[in-house]
């Protein structure tokens, strides 16, 4: 049998800080999506090194924030800052004129090191994102059956060591909001577009259904059974409509079974410890056939001039 990283005692804890949640050496959802993008040599490193990502994009600081703001609103009210407007007409140039990047200016810089001095610890937003976060939070909440949901209480960015039991590994899990009195596992997703046939492509695309698969395949072995997968979609753009997806018996099952494969590959990679990574030597690229679709619809629309 194999073990987890950290060997730590199964259970659920609130109130874990996100940091040292990362800190825990244990593979977790986003290492079972990773074994089908990338080697297993890099999917080791993750699991050994997982840190707060430095190439974090104004996408998921956004989504991040708008998290805090609907599961944590307490949260979000005190460890998030608003950055200073970058007014031209406040911050000038050297010369004492409105500036076109008020940004690169000495006294904005300065003022936004004074905020992080005052404030170590803390995230900090544009005016913008956080104006956003809290549109979304309001949307959320006033959206009687997204409303219903996150009040029925529950566990809230709890931290889940579990110990699976057909392979042995020790995860770490971190559901966004599982309610105890509905046996719902709820996760909130920032999107462009909540309308079905576009939510439905990005819910494929980004693997979502291997994510809840897999929670819905774990949280039951720590306690805490899932009856119900619930998306708590938001636009993140517009209005910030908010809708409440379930994926079908057919997407759970797809995901599942991705799920499955996946943790007889990192199984096998824990009991051997092998965790090879790219090929050595020329490694040959060829087109896929959608590559040739694509390469034809171009070239049809060539055109001939008639002389």
């Amino acid at each position: 049998m194999t073990t987890g990283v950290s060997e730590m005692k199964d259970g659920v804890s609130e109130n874990v800080p996100m940091g040292s949640y990362l800190a825990i050496p244990n593979p977790s959802s986003s290492t079972v999506k990773a074994i089908g993008h990338r080697t297993l040599k890099a999917v080791k490193m993750d699991i050994d090194r997982e840190l707060w990502p430095d190439d974090d994009t104004g996408a998921k600081h956004l989504g991040s924030a708008a998290h805090a703001a609907i599961l944590e609103p307490d949260v979000f009210a005190s460890d998030y800052v608003v950055l200073p407007t970058a007014d031209p007409n406040m911050y000038l140039t050297a010369k004492g004129e409105p500036s076109k990047n008020p940004r690169a200016t000495a006294a904005y810089k300065a003022d936004v090191f004074a905020l992080k001095e005052a404030n170590e610890g803390k995230s900090f937003l544009e005016a913008d994102d956080h104006v956003a976060a809290i549109q979304m939070q309001s949307q959320v909440h006033a959206h009687a059956d997204a409303s219903a949901v996150l009040h029925a209480g529950g566990l809230v960015e709890g931290t889940v060591i579990v110990t699976d039991k057909e392979t042995g590994i020790q995860f770490k899990l971190r559901p966004d909001f599982y309610s105890e009195k509905l046996a719902w596992n709820v996760n909130v997703k920032t999107t462009k577009n909540a309308i079905e046939a576009a939510f439905k492509r990005d819910f494929f695309n980004f693997e979502y259904h291997v994510s809840e698969a897999f929670y819905a395949r774990m949280l039951p072995q720590a306690g805490l059974p899932v009856r119900q997968s619930v998306i708590l979609a938001v636009e993140n753009t517009g209005a910030h409509e908010v809708c409440l997806f379930e994926p079908d018996e057919a997407f759970m099952d797809m995901g599942d079974q991705v799920v499955a494969m996946h943790l007889r590959t990192l199984a096998r990679a824990m009991d051997k410890d092998e965790w090879p990574g790219l090929p050595s030597g020329l490694v040959q690229l060829s087109p896929d056939e959608w590559m040739f679709a694509r390469a034809d619809a171009l070239l049809a629309q060539e055109v001939v001039d008639v002389y």
